[in-house]
């Protein structure tokens, strides 16, 4: 859960949400798994919004050769949905 705004804490405070098993309306961020183009695995933190991948933090890559990057969570969304997949070129 992100908690920029609240009294006593800033825009790098997080903490986790009481839901574990899915991603929710409440998160923000969640870890995944970046796939490069020559089947190197990297673990990102990933921003999510209302279910949708928005940003992937994953250590600085060196070259355009790593796309495309494969992108997915390892929760899925709440309900019977698959984790969220995303394929991101260069």
């Amino acid at each position: 859960m992100d908690e920029e705004g609240v009294e006593g804490q800033d825009e790098t405070t997080i903490r986790p949400q009481p839901e574990q098993g899915s991603i929710t309306v409440d998160t923000a961020f969640t870890a995944g798994t970046v796939t490069q183009a020559d089947g190197t695995v990297r673990d990102p933190i990933l921003s999510v919004m209302d279910g949708q991948i928005v940003a992937v933090d994953v250590v600085p890559l060196t070259d355009a050769s790593v796309f495309p990057l494969r992108v997915r969570s390892v929760l899925p969304p709440k309900g019977p949905r698959s984790p969220l997949d995303i394929l991101v070129g260069p």
